[in-house]
């Protein structure tokens, strides 16, 4: 193989392994089975268990509080976002992906085409 093609190769994989966020991002801010975090000082452990709601409590790095699980309206809305945004987001890390890759290209065929480059330029 060529050293093009190799560079190729290269800049692709980077590319895809450090561009490509906004899917992820999206599928990690609307997950359905995350629980939502309330403070002890908001919420008490018996209005919890008056609305019927599954909760656990918590006592660590975030303080004293509760992880209660998110609704089904909440959980609807986060599939509905999923199911809608996952296309943009797709699209937008494809289309980051292929232009960081071809600014890459380029640039490494200027640095090996001079001569091309500078006939293309000055017509």
């Amino acid at each position: 193989m060529n050293a093009m093609l190799w560079k190729a190769i290269t800049a692709i994989l980077l590319a895809c392994s450090f561009v490509s966020c906004s899917t992820q991002a999206l599928w990690e801010r609307t997950n359905p089975g995350e629980r939502i975090w309330i403070p002890a000082a908001e919420i008490t452990q018996a209005q919890l268990d008056q609305r019927h709601v599954k909760y656990e409590k918590y006592d660590g790095s975030f303080g004293h509080g509760y992880l209660v699980e998110k609704s089904a309206l909440q959980k609807f809305r986060d599939y509905a976002f999923r199911a809608l945004g996952t296309p943009a987001a797709v699209a937008i890390d494809t289309v980051t992906t292929v232009t960081v890759v071809g600014v890459l290209i380029l640039a490494a065929d200027v640095k090996t085409n001079p001569e091309y480059w500078n006939r293309q330029l000055n017509k």
